[in-house]
This record gives structure tokens, sequence and C-alpha cells, in this order.
């Protein structure tokens, strides 16, 4: 039995050409994009993001380091 593919693809936490991108680079560029938006709408500061995207980059250079989060669900409506 052939593989259907699903008619809607999602990607947590962003849309467009993003969530293509995050698509591929999987939880660190999550974490690195989201920490711009969320500088982006004010809610933290640069050095916040800088720290995160290092302690982020860190991880990932380690290949015995495991990310662990919470399951994320992102609900858009559009009223029509």
């Amino acid at each position: 039995m052939a593989s259907q593919r699903p008619s809607h693809e999602y990607v947590l936490g962003t849309h467009g050409a993003e969530r293509d991108r995050l698509a591929l680079v999987g939880p660190a560029g999550f974490v690195r994009s989201y920490s711009r938006r969320l500088l982006e709408l004010g809610r933290v500061d640069e050095p916040w993001v800088r720290a995160v995207n290092d302690e982020i980059a860190r991880a990932a250079a380690r290949p015995d380091s495991m990310l662990v989060a919470p399951t994320l669900l992102e609900v858009v409506a559009v009223r029509r």
C-alpha cells in the first residue's frame, strides 16, 4: 500500500518560506528563529537572544546532547 502525503503540512511557530526552512533544520532552527521573533515583539532583549542562540549552538555541536521540550500547538484562525 502506497503511503499518502497529507494535504496540509504543519511546522509549528512560523509560516511561509520560514516554515519550509525550519522543516529542514529541526528544533535548533526553531529556537533560533523564534528567539528573533520574540525580540521583534519586544518580549526579550538582544543579549537574551544572543545567549539563547549561543547555548543552542553549543548544545547542537555536542553529539551527546538532547533537546527535551513540550509539544507545541499553534492555532491560526481566519475570519471569513
